[in-house]
């Protein structure tokens, strides 16, 4: 059976003497050396990149991936996260009204009828009825105004109640909150029945 010997992040496939190795000796994943002839020993790779066996540099990570010290693989940056250049660290968590799938280089804007309070997550929500959001990478939805309605989910703006019409407050969700305006000569709340 074949066996090999470790020394300082080195392999030997003959058992070492006096302490040290002093066959041909293979870096470990996670390390290198540039002089494999004259090495002693093997460098670790810096955060960032990482080295497979018996190699004499180690590579950058790619874009949406990253790793820590003496790495023998990279990470995939997790849903929520991304890491923009190669050679990452660290994963940066998506700013609200954004979001990002596994190993992303970047973080997507939530489109318009969507939204996101939260960073770090990996999908938007749609606006709730008698909501609407008008515009990409927002963090809310806005409530419909007095006068308006909105009976689907992930609207982008809110219906008009018909002329003479209005609501009794924000955030209706169909045209059945829609009342008559009072007639000349009388009152109700924000001018619509019941009147007195």
């Amino acid at each position: 059976m074949h066996k090999i010997f470790l020394t300082n992040n080195l392999t030997s496939s003959h058992p070492p003497k006096s302490g040290r190795a002093t066959e041909c000796l293979i870096c470990r994943s996670g390390t290198y050396s540039q002089f494999p002839s004259e090495s002693s020993r093997c460098e670790p790779c810096a955060a960032g990149s990482f080295s497979l066996s018996k190699q004499s540099s180690c590579d950058l990570c790619a874009p949406g991936t990253f790793s820590g010290n003496a790495s023998g693989i990279c990470h995939g940056c997790l849903p929520g996260s991304f890491s923009r250049g190669g050679g990452s660290s660290v994963c940066t968590a998506c700013s609200p009204g954004s979001f990002s799938k596994a190993r992303q280089s970047a973080c997507t804007l939530c489109t318009a009828g969507r939204y996101l309070e939260s960073s770090n997550s990996a999908a938007c929500r749609k606006c709730e009825i008698g909501t609407y959001s008008n515009a990409q990478g927002l963090s809310t939805c806005s409530l419909c105004e007095h006068g308006t309605y909105s009976a689907v989910v992930e609207t982008t703006s809110c219906t008009s109640c018909a002329v003479n019409y209005n609501t009794t407050g924000p955030a209706k969700t169909s045209a059945d909150f829609c009342i008559p305006h009072c007639p000349a000569g009388t009152s109700g709340f924000n001018g619509v029945q019941p009147c007195r």
